[in-house]
């Protein structure tokens, strides 16, 4: 057996993350046989680029974001819209209509912004009508459609349950920027960079330390181990992962 000890810094762990979504089987059957929607988001844009095999502008995709020590939303005219795509071409049609298509063997991608110990996700919520994951929840999960939720460890935090009952634009008095509620979310298949290792080199994975400086600041150290082989793998796959 051998171990391999690794340092990503956020973006390159949202690219490893982003690798692994696309290569989940149930992605690859939607991108021949079905739909796969793609909702923005800091993460999902690099999932976007990978199931694409293109670039976009990943800055535009997302509409509530964390910057300048504020909880910011991005306006609506500046947004790039859901990336939707059937039968592995992008195509434009209305979201709506498209959601009240999607069934079993059909994914759709939705980022998060918290995750507990636990494995839980909490996804924040700036519209007092719950946003995206509002919407789509409920049909998602009555007819059992794939739901896949990126999210780094970086937005580890103790409780989702917990912060999501402290949090509430109605009970918030004061926020930095957006006042914001916390949906928990126990449906769909999680993929931080412990899954990802897993997926790409079937290599077992560890958190096992967090934060950093400058650049890396935010950085998530992960121990793997596993054969000789898996462990050069995913040397090679972080080594040349692009941010």
């Amino acid at each position: 057996m051998k171990k391999a000890l690794f340092v990503l810094k956020t973006r390159k762990a949202k690219r490893l993350i982003a690798k692994a979504v696309a290569n989940l089987p149930e992605v690859k059957k939607a991108l021949e046989e079905g739909y796969i929607v793609i909702n923005p988001g800091s993460t999902n844009g690099y999932v976007a680029e990978e199931i694409l095999g293109r670039e976009i502008e990943k800055d535009r995709f997302v509409i509530g974001y964390i910057e300048n020590g504020k909880l910011c939303i991005s306006p609506a005219e500046r947004r790039l819209p859901p990336i939707i795509i059937y039968k592995g071409k992008q195509i434009d049609e209305p979201y709506d209509s498209v959601l009240d298509k999607l069934g079993k063997n059909d994914v759709i991608i939705k980022g998060a912004n918290a995750i507990d110990f636990e494995g839980n996700v909490g996804i924040m919520l700036g519209n007092k009508v719950g946003g995206t994951i509002g919407k789509i929840i409920g049909p998602v999960v009555s007819r059992g459609v794939k739901l896949i939720i990126p999210v780094g460890l970086e937005k580890l935090i103790p409780s989702v349950k917990l912060a999501s009952s402290v949090l509430g634009i109605e009970e918030l008095d004061y926020s930095d920027g957006l006042k914001i509620g916390l949906m928990p979310v126990a449906y769909g298949k999680v993929i931080t960079e412990i899954e990802a290792f897993f997926i790409l080199a079937n290599v077992e994975a560890f958190l096992v330390a967090k934060g950093g400086l400058n650049d890396s600041q935010g950085a998530s150290i992960i121990a793997v181990w596993g054969e000789d082989k898996d462990v050069d793998r995913a040397i090679e796959i972080v080594n040349n992962l692009k941010e």
